[in-house]
């Protein structure tokens, strides 16, 4: 009997049992090229100086550059270029003075966030600086108890200006490398710029003394006169 008379293969067979040589075989793979790459993003433009990747980050690009696209807008008589944001802002504060409400909801919920984040960040900065003048002095301090010497801080801790009124923390001094490098610089050079403008003043205050303006004019009187008429 060969083997396609036998009846086992020909009767059908039941569901989730495939024949032998359609079946996995133990310890061999059934994908052997592995699960297919996702498909990437087909936008990979440049939007705004940024890379967009995909359309979303393309759009919220788009939508960031044109929100400060410069456009007119008249009020009265006088006409003046702000930002498309500026304008919708403006737009939605002068319908919630008119007593629109969900306008009045939405800008007072707007200035409440932004001010709350300016309020954090300003803290942030008075902490900063705060811990920042504080562990400066403390080191400057036993360095110069000690006599020791060690790396100089880029910005001094007195050119760190804290209003503990307002919170506004100001530098007046340099925050870079460079800029510390440029004003030590300038610091060296300053007694010998001090001593030129000296000199400077000096010569011109000898000239201005050979030179007197009511002698001028008595010259010029005395042309005058002495020009035929």
């Amino acid at each position: 009997m060969s083997d396609s008379d036998d009846p086992t293969e020909k009767a059908p067979r039941s569901y989730r049992n495939p024949p032998i040589e359609h079946r996995f075989r133990k310890g061999v793979s059934g994908n052997p090229r592995g699960r297919p790459c996702k498909p990437r993003a087909l936008v990979g433009t440049i939007v705004g100086g940024q890379p967009g990747i995909g359309f979303e980050d393309r759009v919220k690009s788009l939508a960031i550059e044109e929100a400060y696209r410069l456009i007119l807008i008249r009020e009265g008589d006088r006409v003046e270029r702000i930002p498309i944001i500026q304008a919708i802002l403006r737009k939605v504060a002068v319908a919630a003075a008119n007593g629109n409400a969900r306008a009045q909801q939405s800008y007072l919920n707007l200035v409440a966030g932004a001010e709350a984040d300016r309020r954090a960040a300003t803290m942030e900065m008075l902490r900063t600086a705060v811990d920042y003048k504080e562990h400066w002095h403390h080191v400057l301090a036993e360095r110069a108890c000690d006599g020791t010497t060690g790396p100089e801080p880029v910005t001094h801790p007195d050119d760190v200006i804290i209003d503990y009124k307002t919170g506004d923390v100001r530098i007046d001094g340099p925050v870079l490398e460079e800029q510390k490098a440029a004003w030590d610089q300038l610091r060296a050079m300053w007694p010998e710029l001090e001593r030129n403008l000296m000199e400077i003043n000096k010569q011109i205050g000898v000239r201005s003394e050979k030179f007197k303006p009511t002698q001028a004019k008595e010259r010029i009187d005395e042309d005058c006169e002495l020009a035929p008429r």
